[in-house]
């Protein structure tokens, strides 16, 4: 951490370090162009003006700042070899800009920082120049810096790179270890993304995570289930799928479509009920749909098209018989759409809203 002496005040700064700062505005001011010698000087006063208040937030950020510009300019002069060295200078910048934040404004005069790092990481992780940066500016910053962007974060989970993908788990993992609650509900929606590197890379945080926090792991794991159940009942994803599948077989004509959307809705009722609700429902409508799906098997074996035929009768039966229920379900009895929820006393999880 960034605790030597403390972040310092404007009116603490030493004179020389104002003096580089201003110094390295007017340059760059009087150099619109920014040629190579141009940036060097340029660079040699914002640098001086760190060595003279290591403390100072502002000079690391204008340091930081200025070279991503360098950068930015190499890169769309066709210059990636040369850029490549400035990302290390802005990263190391920002993560000093954003520790001195950190012991005396807070986060929000530091949030625009540490997006700028974040892109920088995203897009350059992977060098192992950039990657030794970031490592190192993970031991200046504060952890509770990286909670009010975990949402970014946590959206580059499953980075195509192995290296940033890597780096970010185990940062998600030193998050974990200070404030797991804030981790567990967008970690557990990563789970069930469709990406499968999203949902494995999700679940390798929280298996780390379990190691030291396994009640609230269970905990947020249930409530997350539970929560999604009483959400959307069988009713209701039985009646979206079967116009999304409707949709696909009649106006596309796109059978394989038609038959990936119902296909999880089957093996779903051929795993059964859990609560009352659900069994009422395969009570009320699982024999014809069962009967519908046993037609589509029969087409998969056989390529009838009458098998499909068959199958559609029973799923429009099925489905206006929903279609009018579902303006009757506006009150739900906790006791028959979760039971499992209705007995959570006194969690360790904090339950969302």
């Amino acid at each position: 951490m960034l605790v030597s002496h403390g972040a310092i005040s404007s009116a603490g700064v030493p004179l020389t370090a104002r003096v580089y700062l201003t110094l390295a505005s007017w340059k760059r001011a009087l150099s619109p162009g920014l040629d190579d010698d141009a940036i060097q000087e340029i660079l040699v006063s914002y640098k001086n003006a760190t060595l003279s208040a290591k403390d100072w937030g502002k000079a690391w950020h204008s340091w930081a700042l200025f070279n991503t510009e360098v950068m930015s300019r190499y890169t769309l002069r066709g210059r990636p070899d040369i850029a490549g060295k400035y990302v290390v200078a802005a990263v190391t910048g920002y993560f000093y800009s954003i520790a001195c934040a950190s012991t005396t404004k807070g986060v929000d005069d530091s949030l625009q920082d540490i997006l700028r790092l974040l892109t920088l990481w995203f897009n350059h992780g992977a060098t192992s120049e950039v990657q030794m940066a970031l490592e190192k500016g993970f031991t200046l910053v504060k952890i509770e810096m990286w909670l009010v962007v975990l949402p970014q974060i946590i959206a580059r989970i499953h980075s195509n790179n192995r290296i940033v993908r890597e780096l970010i788990q185990e940062l998600l993992v030193r998050i974990g270890k200070g404030h797991p609650q804030a981790l567990m509900y967008p970690l557990l929606v990563a789970c069930k993304s469709i990406s499968i590197l999203r949902q494995r890379a999700a679940q390798e945080v929280v298996d780390k995570i379990r190691k030291h926090s396994g009640g609230l792991v269970d905990q947020a794991q249930l409530v997350s289930k539970e929560l999604i159940r009483v959400a959307i009942l069988w009713h209701e994803m039985w009646h979206e799928a079967l116009e999304e599948a409707s949709r696909m077989y009649f106006g596309e004509h796109n059978i394989d479509g038609m038959l990936a959307v119902l296909e999880p809705l089957h093996a779903m009722l051929e795993r059964g009920a859990e609560t009352i609700k659900e069994n009422t429902f395969i009570q009320a409508y699982g024999h014809e749909l069962l009967e519908a799906h046993e037609c589509c098997l029969k087409y998969r074996a056989t390529g009838e098209d009458a098998e499909l035929t068959k199958a559609w009768d029973l799923y429009y039966h099925v489905f206006r018989r929903i279609d009018k229920q579902l303006p009757s379900l506006t009150t739900l009895d906790l006791h028959s759409v979760s039971p499992e929820l209705l007995k959570c006393r006194k969690l360790e999880l904090a339950v969302p809203g």
